[in-house]
């Protein structure tokens, strides 16, 4: 019987797959949702141009954010409507009449939670992302808070802008979502 018991360990951890996982940069997005109005109604988009590097084979999933960075291009903003994206990118998304600055790099994964150090405009800030998996995608979801960044002038600016649409309330929190579709390679 004992013999029988190792057997079927040795054999089990001898058909274990030797896998790689990577990022697929073309099905990667940057989402947002910021909210408006004394409901908080959420308002979703993303950005159309975001470039990704440091995408290596990691040997989990668990690790496929680490070391990631990325930098957003803000004019690039897609919310679904072309006259709130224009409001967003005058009113928003420029800061001394230049596009504002948004990168990050991702590290420490543990315990289904990733770190994110951004970089909004020259102010730096690290934000947990909580990490969840769905079939082959990964997403990692979090809040950003503007006054955190100095943003004060930009939502004042989107808040005077949109005055009557937001019925006088932006809010400040903003959620944010890196969601990434999984490849996996087996070598057996």
């Amino acid at each position: 019987m004992k013999t029988l018991f190792i057997f079927l360990l040795l054999s089990t951890s001898a058909l274990a797959e030797n896998c790689s996982y990577t990022l697929n940069q073309e099905k990667t997005k940057i989402e947002w949702e910021a909210y408006k109005t004394l409901a908080k109604a959420g308002v979703k988009g993303s950005f159309d141009l975001v470039e990704i590097k440091n995408i290596k084979a990691q040997s989990s999933e668990s690790k496929i954010f680490n070391g990631l960075a990325f930098s957003i291009n803000t004019h690039s903003v897609n919310s679904g409507d072309k006259g709130r994206d224009k409001k967003l990118k005058e009113h928003f998304f420029t800061v001394n009449n230049a596009p504002l600055s948004i990168s990050g790099v991702a590290n420490n994964y543990k315990k289904k939670m990733i770190n994110v150090a951004f970089n909004i405009n020259g102010v730096k800030k690290d934000i947990p992302l909580k990490v969840k998996k769905y079939d082959n995608k990964l997403t990692a979801t979090g809040t950003i808070d503007m006054f955190d960044f100095g943003l004060h002038t930009s939502l004042m600016a989107i808040n005077k802008a949109c005055s009557l649409l937001h019925s006088g309330k932006t809010w400040n929190d903003v959620k944010i979502s890196i969601a990434a579709e999984v490849s996996k390679e087996c070598k057996n």
